[in-house]
């Protein structure tokens, strides 16, 4: 016999779980909806606002960013499955960014028994900016600049004109066969630079760095050949296997990183202590192996510049060749293809002195100019990783009730976002560890978080075998 009781209670627990079912169904419907931004699409909001939204399991990072008819839009979500294969070997046509390919003359020896090897020699490579219309004398500005061959001989020195002055010295690094470099300190105009002597017989490496931005000019460089003994040649170096642009400000110019000090609002820049072969982007360089190109400028933003200060963005200085040059060259992209490029901005966007109303326009469109900026390195450089990077000197706490750092990650995590939600799932975003008790000159990162930097940097790369 049937206890009605039991009865009662299997027809209650099946009805039960039939409506929690369709509850279960309802809740479904309407979390899609808001996944696809349909439900929450019509809420008022602030130009420029980005929140996160829900996405599926396969996705993550779902973001949605506010028009400026005040409404969401919809949620834009990133696949964390998507991998590329690692880039074996860069697919660049040119030797490096000049490609000087005419014979050279041999040229007499000088008073010292000095051969002079022209700018120009088919075998010195050049990284970086370089303006290499006058083959006689190459000229860049940016950080970052490399120059480098090989020679044989016991010495060897190089001609080059310096545009700096007396306030700011100019300094390069120089490595002989791969040591440790040492500082070269540059004198205004043209002057004859001893690099090395006294090596032993047989062929030899060079590499010159250039440590200093370009510094409103100040910074420019020239290039007029190198001096080697009579009787010894110029010999080629073998290429690296990827090359790797960064995009940036201060930061990635190392602005201040040679002093580690807990009271950073004392020290200001100076030559003395900035040094890019220091930067995160060079020390990257280095570990995986890479040419490197460096497009940076102090207090340069996407948007607005430090504290709203008048003169050129990055996206609009970013195809000048020297920067600071009013009739410059303008920048030929296929002269340096990368395989990755890393950009780094937006700490000076959002840099002190704006009022409310001004802080949410810069919202929107640091927003808005940065998903154009990128979207033109897409254009430019189809086949590059894009990595953008929030940078260790943004914070919510400074400027007060700016939310900076929440602000430019939200943006990034959803230009990344809605590009893979187009298809392109080659584009990446990264936060990069911030200073954690010693700072360099006003509030820079040090040398110690620039190698956490690069560190950081390199771990994700691998990881995502982007480089091997």
């Amino acid at each position: 016999m049937t206890d009605p009781t039991h009865t009662f209670n299997h027809r209650f627990f099946c009805g039960s779980v039939r409506l929690a079912y369709l509850v279960a169904a309802i809740f479904i419907v309407l979390s899609c909806g808001q996944r696809n931004g349909m439900s929450q699409s019509n809420l008022k909001c602030v130009p420029g606002e980005v929140r996160e939204c829900a996405c599926s399991t396969k996705a993550s990072h779902g973001t949605q960013i506010c028009a400026r008819d005040k409404k969401f839009g919809p949620c834009r979500c990133a696949s964390e499955t998507a991998s590329l294969s690692p880039i074996s070997l860069h697919s660049n046509t040119t030797r490096d960014v000049c490609n000087y390919q005419a014979e050279v003359a041999q040229r007499k020896p000088d008073s010292d028994n000095r051969v002079v090897i022209p700018p120009n020699h088919p075998d010195i490579n050049y990284f970086g900016r370089v303006d290499c219309t006058t083959p006689a004398a190459p000229t860049f500005s940016y950080p970052g600049v490399t120059i480098r061959t090989g020679f044989s001989g016991s010495s060897i020195h190089m001609d080059f004109l310096d545009s700096g002055n007396h306030t700011n010295t100019n300094y390069y690094d120089v490595s002989i066969d791969d040591a440790p470099s040492t500082r070269l300190a540059m004198i205004p105009g043209t002057h004859t630079y001893a690099l090395a002597e006294n090596l032993r017989a047989g062929a030899h490496t060079i590499e010159i760095f250039k440590r200093v931005e370009s510094n409103y000019g100040t910074g420019q460089g020239t290039f007029l050949g190198f001096r080697i003994d009579a009787g010894e040649t110029i010999l080629p170096v073998p290429p690296k296997p990827y090359r790797i642009e960064f995009i940036g400000d201060s930061i990635t110019c190392g602005y201040g990183n040679t002093v580690a000090v807990d009271t950073p609002g004392e020290y200001h820049y100076t030559t003395e202590t900035a040094n890019a072969h220091k930067s995160w982007a060079a020390i990257t360089a280095e570990q995986i192996h890479a040419e490197l190109s460096i497009v940076a400028y102090s207090g340069r933003g996407v948007f607005r510049n430090v504290n709203g200060m008048k003169g050129n963005t990055i996206p609009k200085m970013y195809f000048k060749t020297l920067p600071d040059h009013p009739q410059g060259m303008t920048w030929e992209p296929n002269r340096f293809i990368p395989d990755i490029v890393v950009i780094n901005l937006g700490t000076n966007d959002f840099s002190p002195s704006l009022s409310e109303s001004k802080l949410n326009e810069v919202r929107f469109h640091y927003h808005e100019t940065t998903a154009i900026f990128v979207a033109t390195l897409r254009k430019t450089y189809p086949q590059a990783a894009i990595i953008l990077a929030v940078g260790p000197m943004l914070s919510d706490d400074y400027p007060e009730g700016y939310n900076a750092l929440s602000s430019v990650t939200a943006a990034l995590r959803h230009i990344v976002n809605a590009r893979s939600a187009e298809g392109d799932t080659n584009m990446y975003f990264i936060q990069l560890p911030r200073e954690a008790s010693l700072w360099g000159a006003d509030w820079h990162p040090t040398e110690t978080t620039h190698r956490k930097m690069a560190d950081a940097l390199v771990t994700f790369l691998r990881q995502r075998r982007i480089v091997l």
